[in-house]
């Protein structure tokens, strides 16, 4: 049964890629209804990141400039709220039709789900079925918790 918190959701995308990344459908769910509410076009930039992925050579084979690249790398797109970063560490920059090579491709919801599953999964085969430790992990980058209980972002 769907909570009423998650009636608006696209479930049939959800399912289709939770499935693909043998994941919980109610664990994406909760992912977009914590990160986004269910908009699709939520996008964060965030100066600070420091994790960016071969921003010249991806420059180049999107065509677009550096500074781009390192924005669009340093911003979470859609639904799940995927760094751009991340989103080419999974493959974005394979995508098959060109224009989907851009970061802001995650907006489109199938995208931005599937790369969000994509991150997800990476996050469960690191820390098992604990679904505290694996959001925490898909959002703080680790699983990093303190001695009062809460988890924080990577130092």
């Amino acid at each position: 049964m769907i909570p009423n918190w998650a009636l608006s959701l696209d479930w049939e995308l959800i399912r289709e890629k939770a499935s693909k990344y043998n994941l919980e459908p109610e664990l994406v769910a909760a992912v977009i209804q914590v990160e986004t509410a269910g908009n699709t076009f939520a996008i964060r930039y965030e100066r600070n990141y420091k994790w960016t992925l071969n921003i010249q050579t991806i420059a180049e084979e999107v065509g677009c400039t550096v500074d781009t690249m390192e924005r669009m790398q340093k911003t979470s797109y859609g639904l799940m709220q995927v760094m751009g970063a991340v989103a080419y560490e999974h493959g974005l920059l394979k995508e098959a039709d060109k224009p989907m090579r851009w970061a802001t491709a995650l907006t489109l919801p199938h995208m931005g789900v599937e790369y969000g599953c994509r991150h997800l999964k990476r996050r469960a085969e690191l820390h098992g079925d604990d679904a505290a430790k694996i959001y925490a992990a898909y959002n703080a980058g680790s699983a990093i918790k303190t001695d009062g209980g809460f988890y924080i972002n990577q130092p």
